[in-house]
């Protein structure tokens, strides 16, 4: 104890005179700060004891390994120019299709009557469109169009002036079809404001030569737009071995001086994938996928790069539902021109 003063009073000595500041207490951590700290530290403990996470590969078009890769959606609504040919047609041209198969062209004029070619215009056409998009927030870069005005960025769409009728080819059609396609018209018309009519069942078998106008089997009107399911035998499109599950587009029509409007189209399922898709646990929801893809090619949407879309051209099991991208377009969609001289 003696030996413990002198060393203190050795300290008191050598410091003496010297001009010590205060020492200044920091204050007592909170309980909620100390709260934070300790679960900060059991993260970081729990990030350190897991594996790094392996350096993804760039891949192209591919999101399994090549022993299992994924199913393209190949609907290929490509720019797809059959014959690629300037015709004269009633004193308008046939302009280069971005859609299936050859364009229809440009009409005379607001005077024009029923032809071979195309019905009386404006059947069916109302004074204001049918219903409203919803108002979403825009999500450039999330979403494309198949085509645009020219000498703007507002898409070619369906006249909102007049409801998209259907028509359904139920031979090859999987367990659960009728609720698949009702529960995607469903959601693209609340996506749009676009209004969708039912015209029943057809027989008739999808092609890339289908006409646009079939009076002798659907009236003074333009023909519907064809939903069906068919075998690759029926539709080469529908390859399954390529991993092609649809096909799908809309044919263009413009009157001169006025704006393209879609006028009909036709979306193609491949019936064996269907068939096996609807057997498994996710079956529906992937299923549905494949429609609300292809009818969003139908409407006038292309493909688009981010992964987290509906109109990504590959089909992801993870994404079933439309994401904000294609909300965005389809909104703007359903905002299109309505022309009662189609």
């Amino acid at each position: 104890m003696a030996e413990q003063d002198d060393v203190d009073e050795q300290f008191r000595r050598l410091t003496a005179g010297l001009d010590t500041p205060a020492v200044e207490h920091l204050p007592k951590p909170s309980r909620a700060s100390m709260r934070e700290v300790k679960r900060e530290a059991k993260r970081r403990k729990k990030a350190a004891a897991q594996p790094p996470r392996p350096v993804e590969p760039h891949r192209a078009y591919l999101a399994e390994p090549l022993a299992k890769p994924r199913r393209p959606r190949g609907e290929r609504v490509r720019t797809l120019v059959i014959g690629a040919v300037v015709l004269a047609l009633l004193g308008g041209l046939v302009y280069v299709q971005y859609f299936r198969g050859p364009s229809i062209g440009e009409g005379p004029g607001p005077a024009a009557a029923s032809s071979p070619e195309r019905p009386t215009p404006g059947v069916g056409e109302a004074d204001a469109p049918l219903g409203t998009p919803p108002d979403v927030e825009d999500q450039p870069g999330r979403y494309a169009f198949v085509g645009t005005q020219a000498g703007s960025s507002a898409p070619v769409a369906y006249d909102p002036c007049r409801p998209i009728r259907y028509v359904v080819r139920t031979e090859h059609a999987p367990r659960g079809a009728s609720r698949l396609i009702s529960d995607a018209i469903t959601r693209l018309s609340s996506a749009t404001g676009l209004k969708f009519v039912a015209d029943g069942s057809t027989d008739e078998v999808p092609s890339e030569e289908r006409a646009p106008y079939q009076p002798s089997v659907y009236g003074d009107r333009w023909a519907p737009v064809l939903l069906a399911w068919a075998t690759e035998a029926e539709y080469p499109t529908l390859s399954v071995s390529d991993g092609v599950l649809g096909a799908a587009g809309s044919r263009p029509y413009s009157v001169q001086g006025g704006p393209e409007i879609l006028v009909t189209g036709q979306a193609g399922f491949s019936s064996e994938w269907f068939a096996a898709q609807m057997k498994t646990s996710s079956g529906y929801a992937e299923a549905e996928a494949v429609v609300l893809h292809e009818l969003g090619h139908v409407l006038g949407l292309a493909h688009v790069p981010d992964k987290s879309q509906i109109m990504f051209e590959m089909e992801r099991p993870q994404v079933t539902k439309l994401g904000v991208g294609d909300l965005a377009g389809l909104a703007r969609l359903g905002d299109g021109a309505c022309e009662p001289r189609a």
